[in-house]
């Protein structure tokens, strides 16, 4: 039997209301040289159904006698696949028909690259919508990847032998953060990475799907929080051998991804000095292009100012002028939004609607 190009992997648990058209737009690219995995998690609707209703002989499906979680199921996918290329897909999102093929032939023309994502559009929330970029370059990504997760799972590619050649897959110890401690890993072993600057899939996003629920509850974004401290502790000793990572410190940054507490003018200051801190790291080390260093550092402090502009313009400014990594076109824009006072309105309105969805 032919092995294919590329191996598919889609898990599903109770996905009948979307899984129909994410089959489908994976059996409609105008690649055809792959296998579709979609691995039925125990699901008790009529997700069977819906994927016993295609007959293509490119679709193979492995039924786990019970719900056995999405890692499990990711790992019994790898386990199967057979293609040169490893291509991820969720059970409610719709892959746009040249994905596959665009994917496939960047990994052709870059060799060197072993792992590779796309931009997203997404729907499906009222605070996430619209076009998603992403870090494009293998250094953005590395520099990135210290802070957040840097490529939108269901969008990924990779090299199948880097997973059997360095026996990588998903943990159980990171449910929920998965995705983002395997690029970590494979970041650490030296394996190459890329996003491609199109978005070639339809991403829906729930405010009730497992990054989105820890808008609503406490623990789990406490839970998460602490497996996302892991996971960049591993990436920074990596990345900055010696160094002592500041766990609270570096936590406001990714808590300020999600925005909607106020923080103190100390905060700032403590954010500010650490990203000078990596700044000087980074040149020792050499982890990462220095100016791709500085440039995505400037990107993380920018953002925490602009969701602090609820403090005073002076406040703003100074802090602002103290770190020089920021453009001025920013610092602009930061001073024009804390003299409308804009973080106070931006905070409060999301508190409003987390609490409606509650």
């Amino acid at each position: 039997m032919r092995t294919p190009e590329i191996s598919v992997i889609l898990p599903v648990f109770n996905g009948e209301k979307y899984l129909r058209e994410a089959v489908k737009s994976i059996l409609a690219q105008s690649f055809t040289d792959f296998e579709l995995i979609i691995i039925d998690d125990g699901s008790i609707d009529k997700s069977s159904e819906t994927i016993d209703s295609f007959n293509d002989p490119r679709i193979s499906v492995l039924k786990n006698e019970k719900n056995m979680g999405l890692i499990y199921s990711l790992n019994r996918g790898l386990s199967e696949a057979k293609g040169k290329y490893i291509a991820r897909m969720d059970g409610d999102d719709t892959a746009c028909v040249d994905r596959l093929k665009t994917q496939s032939e960047f990994m052709e023309s870059n060799p060197e690259i072993g792992l590779c994502g796309t931009f997203v559009k997404r729907f499906g929330s009222i605070l996430r919508r619209g076009l998603l970029k992403l870090p494009v370059s293998n250094d953005e990504i590395k520099a990135n990847s210290l802070f957040f997760c840097s490529f939108v799972h269901p969008t990924v590619m990779f090299k199948r032998e880097l997973f059997v050649k360095n026996d990588l897959k998903y943990s159980q110890d990171f449910k929920g953060t998965e995705d983002y401690n395997l690029w970590v890993e494979m970041i650490d072993k030296g394996v190459k990475t890329a996003n491609i600057p199109k978005p070639l899939l339809k991403y829906r996003i729930s405010d009730w799907s497992v990054s989105g629920n820890i808008f609503f509850n406490e623990k789990k974004f406490q839970e998460r929080l602490k497996l996302i401290s892991e996971i960049q502790e591993k990436a920074f000793k990596s990345a900055f051998p010696g160094m002592e990572f500041e766990t609270d410190t570096h936590s406001l940054i990714y808590k300020m991804r999600f925005h909607t507490e106020f923080l103190k003018i100390g905060d700032i200051k403590n954010i500010s000095k650490w990203l000078k801190t990596l700044v000087e790291y980074n040149k020792v080390s050499r982890y990462c292009d220095e100016k791709v260093f500085e440039k995505a550092v400037s990107q993380i402090f920018y953002h925490v100012c602009s969701h602090a502009t609820y403090l005073s313009v002076s406040s703003i400014h100074n802090l602002l002028n103290d770190f020089r990594y920021v453009s001025r076109i920013k610092k602009g824009k930061i001073v024009v939004k804390c003299l409308l006072k804009w973080g106070y309105p931006e905070i409060i309105l999301k508190r409003l609607y987390l609490r409606r969805k509650i």
